[in-house]
């Protein structure tokens, strides 16, 4: 594979159809089956320690950063169906945490963005927080403040 940075790690997708490497600060997607580049998926703001797929097919990345970001690469949408609703212009949410999506067509589509929500589910996919061992291992010198765990900064509050 073409990368334009050291590779950290690296996995197989459940299903075997991609494999996911990281290097620097993004993961990147790519087909077993033609080795083509599927995507890139950025949003980590130091280098990416670590990649696990869940069962369910969602992919997990670990940064530097401190941050952990879980990616539903088969169309996010259809992962947080509870966020995601159809609107019509006479029900336009205006309440500040919700993204409204215009289609060529006329139609509309809502999707939460209140961090507290993404948060929650986040939580809920990974379902714990990581154990000071793993912390350590992942993030090295940082204080230890893992997301979903009781009492974490990390956590959206109100």
């Amino acid at each position: 594979l073409d990368m334009p940075s050291d590779v950290v790690d690296g996995v197989f997708s459940p299903d075997g159809r991609r494999v996911v490497v990281a290097a620097g600060d993004r993961a990147w997607v790519w087909s077993v089956r033609t080795g083509d580049l599927e995507m890139t998926l950025d949003g980590h703001l130091d280098v990416v320690r670590a990649l696990a797929f869940r069962s369910t097919g969602e992919l997990v990345t670990a940064g530097m950063d401190g941050a952990i970001f879980t990616w539903a690469l088969d169309g996010w949408a259809d992962s947080f169906r509870d966020g995601v609703r159809d609107v019509s212009e006479m029900a336009l949410p205006t309440d500040g945490r919700t993204l409204v999506y215009h289609f060529p067509d006329g139609r509309m589509k809502g999707i939460s963005a209140d961090p507290g929500i993404w948060f929650e589910r986040a939580c809920a996919i990974a379902g714990r927080g990581l154990s000071p061992k793993e912390w350590r291992d992942v993030f090295a010198d940082r204080p230890y403040d893992p997301a979903c765990a009781t009492g974490s900064s990390s956590a959206v509050r109100e």
